[in-house]
């Protein structure tokens, strides 16, 4: 999947980074054209943000379980992943 999220620090950098290229992909400036984006630059940038909020979601819900065990049961009961802290990734 990429390179995971492993400390708060990544995480939050993570979170600033989704706002800003939200921002660019939805906001008035978005027209490829006006920006020189090509459309394939744009996808490109669309898949980044897709998986870079799969990381976030799936840093935030490890925090959890470690906060909250009994949260890996119900993320497994749900289908969620979550890391472990051993850098692996599993259903929970």
């Amino acid at each position: 999947m990429g390179k995971r999220i492993e400390n708060d620090e990544q995480y939050k950098k993570a979170l600033d980074w989704l706002i800003t290229t939200a921002a660019e992909l939805a906001g008035p400036l978005a027209d490829p054209l006006a920006d020189n984006t090509t459309k394939r630059e744009r996808e490109k940038k669309i898949a980044v943000y897709e998986r870079t909020s799969e990381h976030v979601r799936r840093y935030r819900r490890s925090e959890m379980a470690r906060m909250f065990p009994g949260l890996r049961k119900v993320y497994r009961q749900l289908g969620w992943e979550i890391d472990d802290p051993g850098g692996t990734s599993n259903g929970a």
